[in-house]
């Protein structure tokens, strides 16, 4: 998103601000290029090259929460998720964007530099099913109100194993 003072007078001042969508960049170095249009005869075209490191706002480890196993047994997953120093965050709420083959629990670390929670998910799925859900986590942070944890299931039956 590209955006500019209204009109700049001949040999007056102006500010272009440029922003760009970040997500899926952390921990990536990017370079984006814009050009800018002027009515300026001797600069008519300007390029403008925008490099950078995109820092991490939260460290998740596991990425996603992976339940596999036959139905008999107790699955469950733990994930951790940490803030950085510098942008700590409180989670507000949580939501599945399904959540019936699993249930969840978040507990808060106490630590003093950075925010720390430990995620447990477990199976609750009465027959086999293969499923891909996701764990949303409202936090308190403007430029990242939401966090998503992925969990994955593959729940099969014993018998099955036997049958191949």
């Amino acid at each position: 998103m590209v955006s500019f003072s209204d009109q700049i007078l001949p040999g007056g001042e102006g500010k272009i601000e440029i922003k760009f969508n970040t997500l899926g960049y952390a921990g990536k170095r990017v370079e984006k290029i814009t050009h800018v249009t002027t009515n300026d005869p001797e600069n008519s075209n300007l390029t403008i090259y925008l490099t950078g490191y995109i820092d991490h706002f939260v460290f998740i480890d596991p990425y996603r929460a992976v339940l596999v196993g036959a139905l008999d047994d107790a699955l469950k997953s733990s994930v951790t998720i940490k803030s950085t120093e510098i942008e700590p965050f409180k989670i507000l709420s949580s939501r599945t964007k399904d959540g019936k083959y699993f249930k969840y629990e978040l507990e808060e670390i106490k630590n003093d530099k950075i925010s720390e929670f430990k995620l447990t998910v477990e199976n609750i799925a009465k027959s086999k099913v293969r499923y891909n859900d996701s764990i949303y986590f409202k936090t308190d942070n403007a430029i990242h109100p939401e966090i998503e944890v992925e969990v994955y299931g593959d729940i099969f039956s014993y018998d099955d194993l036997l049958e191949k």
